[in-house]
């Protein structure tokens, strides 16, 4: 099972999307304005199997909209 993080990017101008914040890039070895999502993956017997995804929000988010960050966060 791999479980990876990706940033979609966006230009700081961007300001009506959705869930855009601050993410660590690993890539830019900094802060960047970006969605972040999770990927869940399987790999066996040389197949590699999309398992799941799910976009990552921040606590401060979740309280804002009301969701349980628990139910956001864990993998069903």
């Amino acid at each position: 099972m791999i479980i990876d993080d990706s940033g979609c990017q966006k230009d700081q101008s961007t300001k009506k999307m959705e869930a855009l914040d601050f993410q660590f890039s690993h890539t830019e070895g900094k802060c960047v304005w970006s969605h972040c999502l999770v990927t869940a993956h399987v790999v066996a017997d040389g197949y590699f199997f999309a398992y799941d995804f799910r976009p990552y929000f921040r606590q401060e988010y979740c309280e804002e909209h009301h969701w349980s960050l628990k139910a956001r966060t864990t993998w069903r």
